[in-house]
């Protein structure tokens, strides 16, 4: 990449010595713009992109249809997660030139992180215009109609995408999840294996599988599939959370107290941790009422739980029938709450 930038330096360098009294910059702001845009790459080369910032702005400050100097300060504001400078860069590398291929991507996706998802549609079909054979844009597409819950499309785009360049786990992670939302959970798992053939440590993908799994009740794949996640990222509570689900469904309620445990250890803060280990001690409780501070735990980290996320209907259900006054006048047991499913665990694509 440093090479490129070096080079691009070169040759900018060159035409302004080149061409500097030959007629080819026919006012001194467009040549003044080139030496902008040229000590922009070179501070951009010595990784100071804030500087490169700087003199991009004055580039296109000094000539407004310098299309290079709004593509790269685009792409330099969608480095720094700056998206709506960012489209507004774009949009200008797009006007000065219709045909510019890069500039018409790289909008589509910056719509498509601002949620703009008709001009994010709109511009990347442009893409796919301007290069029918770029995985990349293809890839985009669909997942943009993915996001717009325009499934069909969706699953159209992404399988030209995976025709184009078959050996890429991300795009079958994309089609994983469009067959999930239509109901094609057998192709989702087929999709999802086939990315962690290509990229095997891809934690979301693993949970995502497993999570398939859990849906058709195939326990065991399921789990195998979510250990393997936890011991990819030890330190993430997610597959801990999944898992704890997955021994619930399995009525093992020991496994899913120790799975949840060391989830809220990680995520001491976390709604979804507080309530896996609140739903289990209860279940424990209800199964044997010989603990009654199982009872009480329980509802404790229900209550510190609404205090993070005062928006959890189910588990103000949950409040409202095992209260204090329930575990102090009704010892015997009672039919077992619903466990919490795990989180969702599907991403946005980012290709």
């Amino acid at each position: 990449m440093k090479a490129k930038k070096l080079a691009l330096i070169s040759l900018c360098l060159a035409l302004i010595t080149a061409f500097s009294g030959c007629g080819l910059f026919t006012q001194r702001a467009d040549r003044r713009a080139v030496e902008y845009y040229a000590s922009a790459l070179a501070l951009e080369n010595a990784d100071l992109e804030a500087d490169a910032v700087v003199q991009l702005r004055e580039a296109v400050r000094l000539d407004p249809e310098f299309r290079l100097a709004h593509s790269r300060l685009g792409e330099l504001y969608m480095e720094q997660g700056r998206y709506e400078n960012a489209a507004q860069a774009f949009e200008n590398a797009c006007r000065i030139d219709p045909y510019a291929f890069d500039d018409h991507l790289h909008l589509g996706q910056v719509y498509r992180v601002l949620e703009q998802f008709d001009q994010a549609i709109q511009t990347l079909r442009r893409a796919c215009q301007l290069n029918p054979s770029s995985s990349e844009a293809n890839f985009s597409l669909g997942a943009t109609y993915y996001d717009n819950e325009n499934y069909d499309l969706a699953e159209a785009f992404c399988n030209r995408a995976h025709q184009l360049e078959p050996d890429n786990g991300e795009i079958l992670a994309c089609l994983g999840d469009i067959y999930g939302k239509t109901g094609n959970e057998y192709e989702a798992i087929d999709a999802y294996r086939r990315s962690l053939e290509l990229t095997p440590d891809r934690v979301d993908v693993m949970l995502r599988l497993g999570m398939t799994y859990l849906r058709q009740r195939r326990y065991q794949p399921a789990q195998f599939i979510l250990e393997r996640a936890a011991a990819t990222a030890p330190d993430r509570p997610e597959p801990l959370l999944s898992l704890g689900y997955c021994m619930l469904c399995q009525q093992d309620l020991t496994a899913a107290l120790n799975h949840y445990t060391r989830a809220y250890e990680l995520a001491p803060r976390s709604p979804e941790t507080l309530n896996g280990v609140g739903v289990t001690k209860m279940m424990i409780f209800l199964d044997n009422p010989t603990n009654p501070q199982l009872a009480l735990d329980a509802v404790e980290l229900w209550h510190r739980s609404l205090e993070i996320n005062p928006d959890q209907p189910k588990i103000r259900n949950l409040l409202a029938r095992y209260n204090r006054d329930w575990l102090n006048y009704s010892p015997a047991p009672t039919p077992t709450p619903t466990p919490t499913p795990a989180p969702s665990t599907t991403p946005q694509t980012t290709h």
